[in-house]
């Protein structure tokens, strides 16, 4: 896209910027909000003020919408169920405005993982064993690559986790 002005750009190589970059992407998120991860074991998913971040998404969205503004795609939930219990009860809560896939075998060549707010913002974690990753806000052209990915993983998974299946 020639000429298209990017807002941001930024390259980080450790944990605590990615986890950064990843409350810089979802404060920013007002309509949609695309996670692609290997399991949650990385980026402070469970941590407290990640999960407030995605209820304040969660509550700005409407019971009425077509599509959940909060997709999750995971290549394992194990880790999820077990240990993020804050994101399993904002699935209790917002289970309008959210949903939780695994992706099959199929989907499993993906390694990079990512977040896409609005198809506008995202951080991008270049391999998912070592912290390097991207920033970018306001880069409608990147977020869009990787939107394009996110509905082919999307297509390669199943809903996974429900309040039905934990015995919530």
């Amino acid at each position: 896209m020639m000429g298209e002005i990017v807002g941001e750009r930024q390259m980080f190589s450790g944990e605590q910027e990615y986890e950064a970059a990843l409350d810089r992407v979802i404060s920013a998120a007002r309509k949609t909000l695309h996670v692609f991860d290997i399991d949650f074991t990385r980026g402070g998913w469970d941590s407290m003020k990640r999960c407030e971040q995605l209820q304040d998404f969660l509550r700005q969205q409407s019971v009425s919408q077509p599509e959940p503004a909060l997709v999750i795609a995971l290549h394992d939930v194990d880790w999820l169920a077990a240990h993020c219990p804050r994101i399993v009860n904002l699935l209790r809560v917002y289970s309008h405005a959210m949903t939780i896939r695994q992706t099959t075998e199929a989907a499993h060549v993906a390694a990079d993982p990512f977040v896409i707010a609005d198809q506008r913002h995202y951080a991008h974690r270049l391999y998912f064993e070592h912290p390097r990753s991207v920033l970018a806000l306001d880069d409608p052209g990147g977020a869009l690559v990787l939107e394009e990915r996110f509905q082919e993983i999307l297509e390669a998974s199943y809903s996974a986790v429900s309040t039905m299946t934990l015995g919530l």
